[in-house]
C-alpha cells in the first residue's frame, strides 16, 4: 500500500510487498529478542507514512478538512515509533522529502508550491514537530542527551569510541553491506557488535567505495529525474 501511494503502479506495489514479506534479511531482526524494538518501530513508522501520504493525488480532495486530522494521527504514530526506538526520528526529514516528490509528480492542475507546503506545515509538520518535542523532553528527563555515551561498552557499540573519520566512512560501509545482503543474503547476523561491525577510516575500502558510489548514483538519478520531469 505504501509503495502504491509512492509510485501509483500496481506492479511495483506487488513486488515491494512480496519482497518485504519473504526476504530472508528480515530474519536478522527477529532472531534476537531485543529486535522487538525494531519491529515496533517499523510498524509505527509504516503507519506514520501511510497516514502522512495522501491516498489521492487530487489536490481538491487531499486538502479537505477531513484529511487534516490525519496529521494528528500521523504525529501520534510518529511519537510511538520514536518511543520504540530512536531511529524513526529520521521521518522528521523523510516526510517533507516525500512531499517534495509528491508535489513534483502532482497531476495537473498542480497546486502552487507555497500554498501546498504551507498547508502541509500546518496540518502535518506541526504535529510531527510537537511529537518530536515531546520525545526529546522525555528522553532528556530519562537519560539526558549524550551524557551516557561513554558508559556504553565499545564491545556493544564500537561507534562510541570511533573517530570523526570513522563516523564519516562507516555508514557507507554499512550501506554497501546491506545492499549486498538485499541481493545475496547468504551470511546473515543477528548481532552487529564487535567483531561483526568494526569502524573503518579508509575511504579506499571496497565496501566504502561501493557505498559512496551508490549514494552518488542515487543523487544522480534523482537529479536526472527532476530534469526530465520539470
Amino acid at each position: 500500500l505504501l509503495a502504491y501511494r509512492l509510485f501509483r503502479h500496481n506492479g511495483i506495489a506487488v513486488v515491494a510487498g512480496l519482497l518485504f514479506a519473504v526476504h530472508p534479511i528480515h530474519t536478522e531482526v527477529v532472531a534476537n529478542v531485543v529486535g522487538r524494538a525494531e519491529l515496533l518501530a517499523a510498524a509505527w513508522s509504516l503507519l506514520t507514512l501511510l497516514l502522512a501520504l495522501p491516498d489521492d493525488l487530487d489536490w481538491t480532495r487531499a486538502a479537505r478538512p477531513a484529511a487534516r486530522f490525519r496529521g494528528v494521527l500521523a504525529g501520534a504514530c510518529f511519537l510511538l515509533a520514536m518511543l520504540s526506538k530512536e531511529t524513526p526520528a529520521t521521518l522528521l526529514f523523510a516526510v517533507p522529502a516525500l512531499d517534495v516528490l509528491m508535489w513534483w509528480n502532482w497531476a495537473r492542475p498542480k497546486p502552487h508550491w507555497f500554498r501546498f507546503f504551507r498547508r502541509r506545515a500546518v496540518w502535518m509538520y506541526l504535529p510531527f514537530a510537537t511529537a518530536f518535542a515531546i520525545y526529546m523532553a522525555l528522553r532528556l528527563y530519562a537519560v539526558g542527551l549524550m551524557s551516557g555515551q561513554y558508559g556504553v561498552s565499545p564491545i556493544v557499540n564500537p561507534l562510541v569510541v570511533a573517530t570523526p573519520i570513522e563516523r564519516l566512512f562507516t555508514p557507507f560501509l554499512l550501506l554497501a553491506k546491506y545492499i549486498t545482503l538485499m541481493f545475496w543474503p547468504a551470511v546473515l547476523c543477528a548481532e552487529y557488535s564487535r567483531p561483526s561491525l568494526m569502524p573503518v577510516s579508509n575511504p579506499l575500502n571496497p565496501l566504502v567505495l561501493v557505498g559512496i558510489l551508490c549514494t552518488a548514483g542515487a543523487f544522480a538519478i534523482a537529479l536526472g529525474y527532476a530534469r526530465r520531469h520539470p
